[in-house]
């Protein structure tokens, strides 16, 4: 940053930033402007720079609402319900395998988005989606997503975000009983969140 007279202020850091994500623009990041600054240059790989974009913020109460409180409803995910010592396949088939475990068919057919929380990480590629007969579509990938929060910095958490296409109903995960014990799946009642910046949960 830099005031009037082009004299330097301050360095701006981007990934030291909270990254939020919108439906419409995609992710981006908030930055505060320091007192007496009237320019901003940036630097980056050419890759980076030729696709950034620079907006001021009109209406900041509609900025605040995008980083809302995660809404969510009741766990859809019974552990009592898992076949043992089995795992999904990419191709959606149960497979036997000792130490792993794989869950029920999971109706999801009647909310858009879906979060996957986990105490001790989240199923990551062995899992699949079905049609309303339960007929299998694709597998899909899971992974940590990384949140930010002011007085920790960034943290590594185990939620992953599922966005349900038309035709999917269900789901099947499946991981090492040790990931497996410790998951919830909550359908997101709200589309007004941040899904990657930190929060907390409000069961509505």
């Amino acid at each position: 940053f830099y005031d009037s007279d082009n004299n330097f202020i301050k360095n701006l850091n981007g990934g030291s930033y909270s990254k939020v994500y919108n439906k419409d623009i995609g992710y981006y990041i908030l930055v505060d402007v320091p007192s007496g600054a009237n320019y901003l240059r940036m630097s980056e790989k050419d890759s980076v720079m030729k696709n950034l974009k620079v907006y001021p913020i009109i209406e900041y109460d509609y900025t605040k609402n995008e980083a809302q409180n995660l809404k969510i409803g009741d766990n859809f995910y019974n552990i009592q319900n898992n076949t043992i010592n089995s795992y999904i396949s990419k191709s959606g088939e149960e497979i036997a395998y000792d130490g792993w475990s794989s869950s029920e068919y999971i109706y999801i057919g009647d909310y858009d988005e879906w979060i996957i929380v986990g105490d001790s990480g989240v199923p990551s590629e062995w899992n699949a989606y079905y049609d309303t007969n339960k007929s299998f579509i694709s597998s899909f990938n899971c992974s940590d997503t990384k949140l930010y929060n002011k007085v920790l910095g960034y943290q590594y958490a185990s939620l992953c975000v599922i966005n349900r296409k038309e035709n999917i109903e269900y789901i099947r995960i499946s991981a090492a009983n040790s990931t497996m014990k410790n998951i919830r799946i909550y359908p997101i009642l709200n589309d007004n969140y941040n899904g990657v910046l930190s929060f907390k949960m409000i069961r509505e």
